[in-house]
């Protein structure tokens, strides 16, 4: 992740010249902007094609609904999802977020963005709750090793 800089919101005009690859310098305009808080990050999501649902609390973020919509490109929403990570990691607040029952794959995609388990489903009727701790800039988060390696960062 990179610096974030309060104040700054961009256009559509400017996203819009901007390459259409995901994991490089494109998300760090989309964090910079996250200094508006949640409403920058849900701007950046729209223009992604992903649903995103977050709300500022004053000791968290909830993170209530990440979607990628059917015609979004792939990566999409791990681009949100990073922004979110990074806009929280710069307030310095958790971020939270529940898996429901029967979507247990997705446990395994949140870790690998520094997610751990806070309360475990007992079966396939309950829900997981998960939470990000905040990192400061540089340090390394367990599980995003490989995907770095993987998605070039």
């Amino acid at each position: 992740m990179m610096h974030l800089t309060a104040g700054t919101k961009l256009g559509s005009s400017e996203l819009d010249q901007m390459p259409s690859s995901f994991g490089g310098w494109r998300d760090d305009v989309a964090i910079r902007s996250a200094a508006n808080g949640t409403d920058a990050l849900r701007d950046y999501a729209e223009r992604l094609g992903v649903q995103l649902t977050v709300h500022d609390g004053p000791t968290a973020i909830d993170l209530d609904w990440l979607w990628r919509r059917p015609l979004a490109p792939r990566g999409a929403g791990a681009a949100v999802l990073r922004a979110v990570c990074g806009y929280a990691d710069r307030t310095g607040r958790p971020v939270r977020l529940i898996v429901l029952a029967g979507r247990g794959r997705l446990l395994g995609y949140y870790t690998q963005f520094g997610f751990e388990v806070v309360s475990s489903a007992e079966d396939d009727t309950s829900s997981t709750e998960l939470v990000r701790t905040p990192t400061k800039r540089g340090a390394p988060r367990p599980g995003l090793a490989g995907a770095a390696l993987l998605h070039g960062f």
